[in-house]
């Protein structure tokens, strides 16, 4: 749409600057209009302002069209943030209630289950840590005894 206006306004320079005349004047659209003797300046003037309508009701009906479409994105978008509201919404209430149980389990008299369970953890990663590095022995060995024997 705006190449052609501005291809049309081109067009419309150059005519104007070669000072070409030759009984027809040009609309700011690029439309040519044929003078007619026989045709009064008031009929011109018509022709001239009824073509313009006809130019400024196409780009009114698509700057509508234009808002109706930014009108339904920001519709979608808003209804987008409040869905993503609501769930951090419930994130935090599980947070929430995960870090109050972690509170009382770190509290005095739970001093105990919270060593035990800290020793518990640490055992676990010890021997996934072994068992993983025994793994990773074997494979290696494996791996160059096939490159020897190649």
């Amino acid at each position: 749409m705006s190449t052609n206006y501005w291809t049309n306004r081109s067009s419309d320079r150059a005519n104007l600057l070669s000072g070409s005349s030759n009984n027809s004047d040009s609309t700011p659209s690029g439309r040519k209009i044929k003078h007619d003797p026989s045709i009064s300046s008031s009929q011109v003037f018509e022709q001239q302002n009824d073509s313009r309508l006809q130019e400024l009701s196409s780009k009114l009906t698509t700057l509508h069209k234009i808002t109706i479409d930014i009108h339904d994105d920001v519709k979608d978008q808003v209804n987008l943030l409040d869905d993503t509201g609501d769930s951090f919404t419930s994130v935090k209430g599980g947070l929430g209630g995960t870090v109050g149980k972690l509170k009382h389990m770190t509290s005095v008299r739970h001093k105990q289950y919270m060593c035990y369970l800290i020793l518990c953890i640490v055992g676990i990663v010890f021997l996934i840590y072994n068992f993983w590095g025994f793994w990773s022995k074997e494979e290696i060995e494996m791996t160059d005894m096939v490159r020897n024997d190649v």
